[in-house]
């Protein structure tokens, strides 16, 4: 049996101009933007480009001129800092 979806209202914190693209993306693509920021992130979950080719082409001022929307970023290392002058 599969589980409901529930869904929450939230406030969250967004860059103005990114917040202006995703609003005119979802109305081009016809779908709420908390739809489209849910297709995302789970097309994000599932290593896919969130954006079809033809997406990123017909807005090649916002999208496609931006790599970090349908690739996602190289992982990061956490470095760890040993301070040889300290003994004990």
């Amino acid at each position: 049996m599969k589980k409901p979806i529930e869904r929450a209202q939230t406030g969250v914190r967004i860059e103005k101009r990114l917040l202006k693209v995703l609003k005119a993306l979802a109305e081009y693509l016809d779908m709420t933007l908390g739809d489209l920021l849910e297709g995302i992130v789970l097309h994000n979950f599932d290593d896919k480009k969130p954006f079809s080719d033809e997406t990123l082409s017909r807005h090649p001022g916002t999208l496609a001129g931006c790599p970090a929307c349908y690739q996602r970023p190289p992982p990061t290392t956490v470095a760890t800092c040993v301070d040889s002058s300290s003994k004990r």
